[in-house]
C-alpha cells in the first residue's frame, strides 16, 4: 500500500520475469496493476532487451497501458550498475 499526503491510496502488484539468453544477451518482462481510491487504475506491461557489459548493463525496452483509463506508450533507454 503506497499512501500520498492528499489521502490518495494505492495498491500495487508487480510481476516480472528476466533470462540470460546468452552470455551477454538478456530479456525482462514486467507487469503490474496499480488501484487507487481516488484517481484511474493503471495496468502496465513492459518488455526489455539488453546486453551485460562487465559491471553495467543497457537495455531498451517498450512499455504500455493496457488499462483503458490511461493512453501510455514508452520506448525507454536503461542504465543498471552492479557493484
Amino acid at each position: 500500500m503506497i499512501s500520498h499526503q492528499d489521502g490518495c491510496l494505492r495498491q500495487r502488484a508487480e510481476f516480472g520475469y528476466g533470462a540470460d539468453i546468452s552470455d551477454r544477451i538478456f530479456v525482462t518482462q514486467q507487469v503490474w496493476l496499480e488501484r487507487s481510491n481516488y484517481s484511474a487504475d493503471s495496468n502496465k506491461f513492459e518488455s526489455q532487451v539488453g546486453y551485460h557489459f562487465g559491471h553495467f548493463d543497457v537495455s531498451v525496452g517498450y512499455r504500455e497501458d493496457f488499462g483503458g483509463a490511461y493512453e501510455e506508450n514508452a520506448f525507454l533507454i536503461a542504465l543498471t550498475t552492479r557493484r
